[in-house]
């Protein structure tokens, strides 16, 4: 039995803040990175609006699966069941971003 911990209202603020800087790094523009940003805009969505709605949050209507599971990552990030390192695993995979 694992024991979900729902991050609090300032872990929350500090990974949009965190997502925000990323976003802002013209690396995020390159082509290769065109699928994360694409979830990561939508990760950003769903953690101002604290959406916790996989159907609702429109995550599964995006374009790319790597984007799919990015914006899916941030749900389950605010339902406690996924880390912040997993939520920004695919920021950390790119040199450029680091």
């Amino acid at each position: 039995m694992s024991i979900n911990l729902m991050p609090s209202d300032s872990m929350v603020e500090e990974m949009i803040t965190i997502i925000n800087k990323y976003m802002g790094n013209k690396a995020m523009n390159r082509f290769v990175n065109v699928d994360a940003k694409e979830g990561y805009i939508k990760a950003l969505e769903i953690l101002k609006a604290r959406d916790t709605d996989f159907v609702k949050s429109g995550a599964g209507k995006l374009k790319s699966i790597q984007g799919q599971s990015i914006a899916y990552h941030a749900i389950n990030y605010l339902k406690g069941e996924c880390s912040e390192k997993v939520l920004l695993s695919s920021l950390i995979e790119d040199v450029c971003l680091k």
